[in-house]
């Protein structure tokens, strides 16, 4: 049974922005023979999406190496991809009684509906459960499907709920009562503005976008307490699209052109991660050091993998030095981080293991005067080691 806190009294921050041009390397993605291509998201080594070929639209998992494509099962027509975790992907099917959810965990293709569904869409993935919504006909209810049953789940028990995003124990989606997340027992609730749209989750934080008075599109950062208003200097609309850590990615409108460009925000600075701007751009996602953005212009699209640094290289300045050990040490032990928070793994904590990347790959890239830490940092260095070989030792 659910219990709510009610609304909370939303706090917009309209605090003085940095905003910087990126240095940050991408590269294509290869997929030989498909055109069209598009991402809609990226999980460790693995990226799914869709492109096109003589024989229609396909859905693929790219491993890092080369793509496969999802083998439909008979009387599918066609399917659409929404999200990846893993090796399961998620998204909706159509045949000739309608639209289904779809469930494929590398090896088998499983569609799904809720129940009596006169239609079902699964948006997002997060380990073995997928979450989305069916409609039974007069009502919309939010699910979550763990590959054998549906879950029917209502916010706040009206007849209309999405769930947009899992993380975890935590849901995101939108209710009659305005958008939420809830970690299955506690839900709060959230308005940062007309229509909310929460897109994506790194735990209890969540990420959307929303409309003003003037119908001008807004990203949002909610912690659990707190909105924040996203709005890149010099931006005429924008959009969050996805949050691993301290780190939000999207997209923005540039007010004196039109121009679209993705961006990162990690709580103080936006950076553009690309210069010239496209016809048509989105983030896809983020897992580790690597964001995926959907890139189109003049008709030609591509989709982009930006690295945000090596291993231990934190704030991606190509150098693995003092600067990334103090990330490393300001978050130590720290639950729901990401890549800028010195989580090298990708379990969402900061910890021994991160740690010995960073040892591993110390002052790769650096200069030779930096060869010697300050005496500060290395006693901090030293007290992390001395932590590093306690636990092991408990692990062994």
């Amino acid at each position: 049974m659910m219990t709510h806190r009610g609304f909370l009294a939303a706090i917009f921050f309209c605090c003085s922005a940095v905003f910087t041009q990126a240095d940050y390397s991408y590269t294509v993605l290869n997929l030989p023979g498909a055109n069209q291509p598009r991402a809609c998201g990226v999980s460790g080594a693995n990226i799914a999406g869709t492109y096109s070929d003589s024989g229609g639209y396909h859905t693929f998992v790219h491993d890092g190496t080369g793509y496969t494509t999802l083998v439909r099962p008979p009387g599918i027509q066609y399917d659409i991809p929404h999200d990846i975790s893993g090796n399961n992907v998620v998204g909706e099917c159509y045949d000739s009684m309608g639209r289904h959810g779809y469930f494929h965990d590398g090896a088998s293709f499983t569609v799904f509906d809720g129940p009596g569904a006169t239609f079902t869409c699964s948006w997002a993935v997060s380990g073995d459960i997928a979450v989305g919504e069916y409609s039974d006909g007069p009502s919309l209810f939010g699910f979550l499907y763990d590959g054998a049953t549906v879950t029917p789940f209502s916010a706040d028990g009206s007849s209309y709920t999405r769930l947009q995003d899992v993380s975890g124990n935590y849901v995101t989606g939108v209710c009659s009562a305005g958008a939420f997340v809830s970690d299955g027992t506690t839900t709060t609730y959230f308005y940062p503005g007309n229509w909310p749209e929460p897109v994506a989750l790194s735990g209890n934080h969540v990420v959307g976008h929303y409309l003003d008075g003037e119908s001008v599109r807004h990203g949002f950062f909610f912690d659990g307490t707190t909105i924040t208003s996203l709005t890149p200097p010099g931006s005429a609309e924008t959009m969050a699209e996805a949050i691993e850590g301290s780190l939000i990615a999207g997209h923005y409108v540039e007010a004196i052109d039109d121009s679209r460009h993705a961006f990162l925000y990690d709580g103080t600075t936006y950076t553009k991660l690309d210069g010239q701007g496209a016809d048509s751009i989105n983030v896809a996602g983020i897992s580790g050091n690597r964001v995926v953005v959907n890139w189109s212009q003049n008709g030609q699209s591509e989709i982009r993998i930006y690295s945000l640094g090596g291993p231990g290289d934190a704030n991606g300045d190509g150098m693995v030095n003092a600067a990334d050990a103090r990330v490393l040490a300001a978050n130590w032990l720290g639950d729901n981080k990401g890549w800028i928070d010195g989580d090298f793994t990708g379990d969402g904590t900061v910890n021994d293991l991160d740690a010995s990347i960073l040892a591993a790959h110390w002052l790769n890239g650096a200069e030779a005067h930096a060869a010697v830490p300050e005496p500060s940092l290395l006693a901090l260095l030293t007290g992390m080691a001395v932590g590093v070989v306690i636990l092991s030792r408990r692990r062994t």
